[in-house]
């Protein structure tokens, strides 16, 4: 199958030997597919690429799907007085909540916030379990706020 379209290699991502089985190296490659109208192209299949190393034809190929890779994800948050007192504050609180209940999914996926107002905090990076427990300081001179 061939599209009239663009074909973007985005990032090579890290190679993933295993040299005590003797196995060929592992390459994850972002692909992102567009028509000539730049849609997405949806329905790759390994037969729907042509994948060649130094002139030989790569037969082993595999294609796993983004939504299917575990998430990794920094949410940094204002919370200097300025941001508080634009009225907004406890929606904005409530929304990033919501986001990130709405996003974290998978075991595998990670989370970490940072916050800032006349310093920076950070929390660690946190598992969908462990976000019940989190709170956050979102007032200058402390007090927490559990998100």
């Amino acid at each position: 199958m061939r599209w009239a379209g663009t074909a973007i290699l985005a990032l090579l991502l890290g190679t993933l030997a295993s040299a005590e089985n003797g196995a060929s190296p592992k390459v994850l490659i972002p692909l992102i597919v567009t028509d000539s109208h730049q849609r997405l192209v949806s329905g790759l299949t390994p037969a729907s690429l042509l994948i060649s190393e130094q002139k030989t034809l790569v037969t082993e190929v595999s294609l796993l799907h983004g939504a299917d890779l575990p998430l990794e994800l920094g949410l940094v948050i204002d919370t200097s007085s300025s941001a508080q007192n634009d009225g907004n504050f406890k929606e904005i609180l409530g929304g990033a909540k919501d986001f990130v209940n709405d996003i974290v999914r998978g075991p595998e996926d990670r989370i970490f916030f940072l916050t800032f107002a006349t310093k920076t905090e950070a929390t660690g990076w946190l598992k969908k379990e462990q976000l019940g427990g989190v709170s956050l300081n979102v007032k200058m001179g402390g007090g927490y706020c559990p998100l």
